[in-house]
């Protein structure tokens, strides 16, 4: 399980070992009338450019139970990510069994039907973020050639998997996060255990760096 601040919300969700279920639970003290199907959502520690005024959550909000998501046609592997779009919208991406990457929307009180985003078999667990109002950036690594490719989501459409990187071959899993309105920055453990940061955008190139050290990242 691992938990992403997420402009002014938080969704802490995890796939179960033994189902591959999606499932959540919510930190905010709050009963929000969603129905059985609920998100996870507390306000942010850090305000962002999205949320200048965010406050932090109070230290005495109790959790929810954790509740479970409607279910895929494949089984889940791995840790899913999630993303808040516009302060309304939550983007939960997660790999299939199938090589795939997959995912769901949670809007208006209710999520939709999960989808899968085809034309390229994964390795890894997918990363996702929004850099700027009504885009979603989702990241993964591909099975063929182990290079970082990306699929942005806008205006309801999604554009076609493209590598990001040629040069970088990942040997692990990534993390993706906006640094800035417009900027995307991926992190990824290398082939040779170093860790290696890629930035860009809609309108800048994407380049690398790699950090240099005696240790290794492994896991």
């Amino acid at each position: 399980r691992r938990r992403r601040w997420l402009a002014t919300t938080v969704t802490v969700a995890v796939v179960t070992a033994s189902l591959g279920a999606f499932a959540y639970a919510r930190l905010d003290g709050r009963s929000l009338p969603w129905g059985r199907n609920q998100a996870s959502i507390v306000p942010s520690e850090k305000p962002t450019w999205a949320t200048p005024s965010a406050r932090p959550p109070s230290p005495a909000a109790p959790w929810s139970d954790w509740r479970s998501a409607p279910r895929t046609t494949v089984r889940l592997v791995g840790d899913p990510d999630a993303v808040l779009v516009d302060g309304d919208r939550v983007y939960v991406f997660a790999r299939g069994a199938d090589g795939h990457v997959w995912y769901i929307r949670y809007e208006g009180g209710r999520f939709g039907a999960w989808q899968r985003l085809d034309g390229l078999r994964v390795v890894f667990d997918p990363a996702a973020t929004s850099p700027q109002p009504g885009r979603v950036d989702v990241f993964a690594v591909a099975a063929k050639d182990h290079r970082i490719y990306q699929r942005t989501l806008t205006g309801g459409r999604w554009t076609g998997w493209q590598p990001v990187d040629m040069d970088l071959a990942a040997g692990g899993g990534l993390d993706a996060a906006s640094s800035a309105p417009g900027r995307v920055d991926v992190a990824v453990r290398t082939r040779e255990g170093e860790l290696a940061v890629v930035s860009g955008g809609a309108s800048t190139p994407w380049r690398s760096t790699a950090t240099t050290g005696s240790g290794r990242i492994v896991g």
